[in-house]
């Protein structure tokens, strides 16, 4: 299975489930708007991480729309970054806060690595923690060869788990 279909399945398994990642994600005009996705402040200021992270979303919106047949896309998503950096011109959050993002964006976890995976502790209908993934994970394209596309299945799949 390509990286494309494995994110849009994980992206669909969790948003068919009774309830989403966060109460505040929500299908508006086939839409979903208010994800939040949030990059540690331990991570050292990198604009290519932002334009990584709209790239990856991006094409798994594509993905997505496509496989709901032109049913659902991702629409306003937050990208909250650290206060510790200020190179670019960011807007202050207004209620958005890391510890309760969606998609986390953090240093990788010594169990999984780059890898990215959900904290899931329920099944469905039980909304998941959040999604991690790493830096090197947005970065290197040579996740590329373990995974596939980045924004397309396996980013999906990992909001579907």
């Amino acid at each position: 299975m390509n990286m494309i279909s494995y994110l849009l399945i994980t992206f669909l398994s969790i948003f068919t489930c009774a309830q989403a990642l966060s109460s505040s994600v929500k299908l508006v005009d086939n839409k979903y708007e208010g994800l939040v996705i949030g990059i540690n402040p331990k991570l050292p200021e990198d604009p290519d991480i932002i334009e990584g992270i709209r790239q990856i979303m991006s094409d798994a919106s594509k993905v997505l729309w496509k496989a709901t047949n032109n049913r659902a896309s991702f629409g306003e998503i937050t990208i909250l970054v650290p206060k510790t950096w200020t190179a670019g011109s960011y807007y202050a959050a207004l209620n958005e806060t890391y510890d309760d993002a969606d998609i986390l964006v953090a240093p990788a976890n010594p169990k999984y690595g780059d890898s990215p995976y959900t904290m899931q502790y329920g099944e469905c209908g039980v909304p998941a923690e959040h999604i991690h993934i790493t830096r090197d994970f947005i970065l290197n394209d040579d996740v590329v060869a373990n995974y596939g596309p980045k924004g397309g299945n396996y980013m999906s799949l990992q909001c579907a788990s």
